[in-house]
Formats: structure tokens, sequence, C-alpha cells
């Protein structure tokens, strides 16, 4: 089966690494699947494009204007009938709209998504319209892949009453072991704060939705009463300068 996962990455984030990995072990298990990489003219490399290169992966590169785009949506859908893939799978809003906008009988290929999450917004924002039209898609598709039973709860998809929603949760690689170089200089720091205690570990983009300011107001509420356990957050984003506050207030 060849399968094109289509992108519009910003940067290594988690839906990138989850798709990587993904790709990775469809590749292992005698699928062939390729990576369709959305960008504006004038993109050179994204780091998922260069990421997916030195890992041997193969990668498709589209440029085009921003926004909904027929013209950009129909140079994938022909790269995908001319190159025999049997499923498109789509993940985020800018390939379900593309290609969750096109009648299926000329789309001619099945198209999945997977809902990584949506990020925080607020107000009239361009990124708030393109999850309304994202949202609007999910009816169309013939499945939806949600990467957890609690996003089904989520008030912006429990009105999508139509869609085709399937849970998958994400899954973890096998354990590979990396040599680090030994002058990094992360390693010194992290080395010390965790040594001889328990270890609460977190990794993920610092933005309101990932929630860890719940996170460390409850360990807060524990801290004192359990003093070899640790708290550790490998992240970075907006959020940042609120969630050392916070955990300065707390006396963390």
């Amino acid at each position: 089966m060849k399968i094109l996962h289509i992108i519009d990455s910003g940067g290594m984030y988690g839906a990138e690494m989850v798709l990587l990995s993904l790709v990775r072990e469809q590749i292992n298990i005698g699928l062939q699947p390729e990576i369709a990489s959305i960008g504006e003219y004038g993109i050179e490399v994204k780091p998922l494009e260069e990421q997916a290169q030195k890992m041997g992966l193969s990668v498709s590169i589209f440029r085009m204007r921003p926004g909904p785009n027929p013209v950009g949506a129909l140079k994938i859908r022909s790269y995908a009938l001319n190159n025999e893939f049997d499923l498109l799978h789509s993940h985020g809003y800018k390939g379900n709209i593309l290609l969750g906008g096109m009648p299926a009988a000329f789309r001619r290929l099945p198209l999945v998504s997977t809902l990584h999450g949506y990020t925080s917004t607020k107000g009239l924002s361009k990124m708030r319209l393109y999850e309304w039209l994202d949202r609007k898609m999910l009816s169309r598709l013939d499945a939806v892949v949600l990467v957890s039973e609690a996003m089904r709860d989520d008030p912006k998809l429990r009105r999508q009453v139509e869609a085709d929603f399937r849970v998958i949760p994400n899954g973890i690689a096998p354990f590979e072991e990396v040599n680090r170089p030994p002058d990094d200089p992360a390693l010194p720091v992290v080395s010390r704060f965790c040594a001889n205690n328990f270890i609460i570990g977190a990794v993920g983009r610092l933005s309101s939705e990932k929630g860890f300011h719940h996170l460390i107001e409850a360990f807060g509420m524990v801290a004192s009463a359990f003093e070899e356990c640790k708290l550790l957050i490998l992240g970075e984003g907006r959020e940042r300068d609120r969630l050392e506050t916070k955990v300065r207030s707390l006396g963390l």
C-alpha cells in the first residue's frame, strides 16, 4: 500500500515527531509511505524535510501561496494519482481543507486525517478561521483519527457528530541509545538535578493547551511531603515566562 502523508509543518514539534516515527514504522512492516511537505514560496528547506531526509525517508515538496488554495490542492491530487498512491493521510488543517474540500468522486482517493490537537486561539484571527474550516471538513473525510479518548470531549469536536472518529494513541518508537557528546552543556545541569531523586518528567511545547501550569500547581501540592521528588519539564514556547513565574511563586 502506498500512503501519502500531507503536512504543513511549522517546526519540529510533537506532530512532526509522531509522523516521522509513523512513516519509519510503516516502512518496517512493508508499506510504502511518503511525506508531502507543504510550504509557502520562498522557503528553501523546512526542519521536517531536513530531518526526514536524514532518516532516509521519502519526501515530496510542495510550495504554494498561503490560505485555501485550489491550485495547490490540484497539484497534490495530481501527484498522488500519477504516482498511484492508495491513501491520503492528512496531518493538520492545511491538508484537511485543501483535499477535504474536494468532492470524493473527484479526489478519487480515500482521505483520512489525524487530529494532533488544536492550539489555544482567542478572538478573531486567521488561525481561528482555519480551525473552523478544518472542523467543517471533518465530516467529509473517510475517517478521523484522534490521539486520545479525551479529545472526544473537546467542545470543538463534540458538535461534529457526522465525523467518523477513531481513537489511536500516539505510538512511541522503540528506544534507541543515543551517544550524546560529552561536552553537551545540558548534560551536567540535568544530571545534577535528577541525581538520587524520584523524577517526574514532562516533554512538550510550552503553550497553554498543554496544561503545564496545572502540572506545576499539582506538583506544588505534593512537593513538601516528598522532598526527594522533583519535576523536570523539557520544552520551549510562549508560556515559558509565565510558567517560570508560577514556579517561583510556589517556591519550587
